[in-house]
């Protein structure tokens, strides 16, 4: 019998980029040598210390997470100001909002998911957020988030100059949303 075969985001969007590629990074362990990014450093780093925000609603226990992650001093973009200004716009707009998550467990609020495609592949990952009403949040830290043809998208929720955040409907809607 066949193995179950159990695919991420970043498998399924390697394979279709470059089957070479994915073959040297997902199955020969091979990837290309590149210096630590502080771009994705410093969104990694603000991504975990929003989540310690969402569970605490502690400003301080957040921005602790984030310098514990974040080490790029020379960064003059990066900085642990924009840090807490993020964070600070972040508690804002998520009050603003009136959005209340909901915890998946005692240390986080991410959603993870494995479903099957077939009786021998899976698709795995995680969502960022499940919003009380049912919504799955997604939240992204990049300057422009672009669609396939290279237009900036319509349907983000702008919140801080350089981060954008999408929710999506919830389960009982979500057919609708998507066809």
């Amino acid at each position: 019998m066949l193995p179950l075969l159990t695919f991420d985001h970043t498998q399924r969007s390697s394979w279709q980029g470059c089957k070479r590629a994915y073959l040297f990074r997902h199955i020969c362990g091979i990837r290309k040598a590149t210096a630590d990014q502080p771009g994705f450093a410093f969104g990694t780093a603000f991504h975990a210390s929003s989540e310690v925000l969402d569970l605490t609603m502690d400003i301080e226990l957040a921005m602790a997470s984030f310098t514990d992650m974040f080490n790029f001093p020379d960064d003059k973009v990066r900085t642990l100001t924009r840090a807490r200004d993020l964070l600070t716009s972040y508690a804002t707009f998520v009050k603003q909002k009136g959005w209340k998550f909901i915890q998946q467990s005692k240390d986080t609020l991410e959603i993870a998911f494995n479903e099957p495609l077939t009786d021998r592949i899976n698709y795995a990952g995680k969502c960022d957020r499940q919003l009380d009403n049912g919504d799955i949040g997604e939240w992204k830290t990049t300057y422009y988030l672009y669609n396939s043809s290279g237009n900036a998208m319509p349907y983000l929720q702008q919140w801080w100059g350089h981060n954008s955040i999408r929710v999506m409907p919830g389960q009982g809607r979500q057919r609708e949303f998507m066809s």
